[in-house]
């Protein structure tokens, strides 16, 4: 038989890795919301950041939402010093919070990323 203190530890570290994996998906909504608050204008479905993009890599490479190979680096440089047509966009009009948030989004496991948005069904807000 287990002494008690090993019980403890194992329910207290399963309790933690819960509320860790709670936050990320509460921090993923959020990115998502961030997302198509800044970013819908160009990157949205029909938006001229993903007609390019189509041109340039075919269309299983132009909705940035859909992707699976973006890195959080790559994402940070392409906002931070603009890429192709896209402006570079500074930290005062994108702060890094709300960046971190949508890299968090845009890089999300892919076990995430069929599931639809628990607030609004799925739709963009």
């Amino acid at each position: 038989m287990r002494p008690l203190w090993v019980s403890i530890a194992g329910v207290a570290s399963i309790l933690a890795w819960l509320c860790i994996a709670l936050g990320d998906t509460q921090k993923i909504e959020e990115g998502r919301k961030r997302y198509h608050a800044r970013c819908d204008l160009c990157h949205a479905e029909r938006g001229s950041g993903t007609f390019m993009l189509k041109r340039r890599l075919g269309k299983n490479g132009s909705v940035l939402e859909q992707r699976n190979d973006l890195t959080a680096s790559y994402i940070r440089l392409a906002c931070r010093t603009g890429i192709g047509s896209m402006p570079s966009l500074t930290r005062v009009e994108l702060p890094d919070g709300e960046l971190d948030l949508i890299i968090l989004y845009l890089t999300r496991p892919a076990s995430e990323r069929d599931q639809p948005s628990s607030s609004n069904g799925g739709r963009h807000e």
